[in-house]
């Protein structure tokens, strides 16, 4: 956790994903002015920031897509910082090409519960 001084605390969130740290990056490392405020960042993984949200942690953070539809009633979601679309992910993946589940009792893990890919998994 990083923060300084007595100024207004905003508790941030944000994963450990490559494209959240490049853009935090300044943030994180005081790059950039805080403009007054103060920051006490977390980084952690998608489902522990769904977690934390849920538990109301974080005043700013990112989320999934399963948890920001959840939560929808008591955050709001930011116009930008958003990422999913064909080709990007989450990805399904299996040990051949063209393999299909055989036996209803195989195993698919996701990476969490309130997770994007979860929901997608359970629509799909």
């Amino acid at each position: 956790m990083i923060s300084t001084g007595s100024a207004p605390t905003i508790r941030l969130g944000i994963s450990t994903c490559p494209n959240d740290t490049f853009a935090f990056h300044a943030l994180i490392e005081k790059e950039v002015d805080w403009r007054g405020l103060n920051f006490e960042i977390e980084l952690l993984d998608i489902q522990q920031l769904n977690d934390r949200l849920f538990a109301g942690d974080f005043d700013v953070a990112k989320a999934s897509f399963h948890a920001a539809l959840l939560l929808a009633d008591a955050c709001v979601v930011l116009p930008s910082g958003s990422a999913l679309g064909f080709g990007v992910g989450p990805l399904l993946l299996a040990a051949r090409s063209g393999q299909q589940p055989q036996d209803p009792n195989q195993v698919t893990l996701c990476p969490g519960r309130h997770t994007t890919a979860m929901l997608l998994f359970q629509i799909f």
